[in-house]
């Protein structure tokens, strides 16, 4: 069995998200990730992203299961087209999480080369929307998820989030309203490998939606093999 699949896969709950994602795009949204692994901050910063992973589909059911079972596959060409890249699953004390404090720390130092200390915190934190600690505090295996991410930079939009300002629901709206207009992570049919739905039953709507989207944009045997390469997750569990 491979250990990882030759698709990025990402997936949502229900199937209207699926068709956004078709239509527009990925909406990178800002969501909080844990700090307890970092000795510099507690709790939990927020960071733009669009998470994806490289499970094999043989053991796909308890992603779909904590994620959603409406989803797409990409390729992994497409991944790296937009930059995208596995995250770091880091222990919390690892050589490898000492270094990270450390180095952060020396970035705080220096009155005289504050502008180079900018621009190296933001390089720093920027390392860090991709670090993810093995587990999650309550003992979740975050390891085990395979994950890749899309993390954004644009001069307009902000790296990172507090916690504390995160929590305000209207500064959480506004921050992915710009993320919205400047950072969506288009696709195309022939980036596309696999769309997922949660039930046979809904794969005729799923057709006429993608017909009606592509139709005019692509030629009729791009959208006729995009057609079939919808799976239902019911399908997958019976069959793997």
């Amino acid at each position: 069995m491979l250990a990882r699949s030759a698709s990025l896969f990402h997936f949502t709950r229900n199937r209207d998200n699926l068709k956004k994602i078709l239509e527009n795009g990925f909406w990178p949204k800002y969501c909080l990730e844990e700090l307890d692994w970092f000795k510099s901050s507690k709790g939990s910063v927020a960071y733009p992203m669009v998470c994806f992973c490289d499970i094999p589909l043989s053991r796909i059911q308890e992603h779909v299961g904590k994620y959603g079972e409406y989803g797409i596959g990409l390729t992994k060409e497409w991944a790296k087209r937009n930059k995208l890249n596995p995250v770091i699953y880091l222990q919390k004390d690892s050589e490898l999480g000492f270094s990270f404090n450390k180095v952060y720390g020396q970035s705080l130092k220096g009155a005289g080369e504050l502008s180079m200390n900018k621009s190296l915190r933001f390089n720093l934190m920027k390392m860090l929307s991709y670090i993810k600690p093995v587990q999650s505090v309550d003992g979740y295996d975050y390891y085990q998820e395979n994950e890749w991410r899309y993390v954004p930079v644009h001069s307009k939009v902000e790296l990172w989030v507090n916690e504390g300002e995160f929590s305000d629901p209207e500064v959480e709206e506004s921050l992915n309203e710009v993320t919205k207009d400047v950072c969506m992570l288009k696709i195309e049919p022939k980036d596309i490998k696999y769309i997922f739905v949660k039930n046979d039953s809904e794969i005729d709507d799923m057709i006429r939606f993608i017909g009606r989207i592509y139709s005019r944009s692509y030629q009729s045997s791009e959208v006729s093999t995009l057609m079939s390469r919808l799976l239902s997750v019911e399908r997958i569990r019976e069959d793997l």
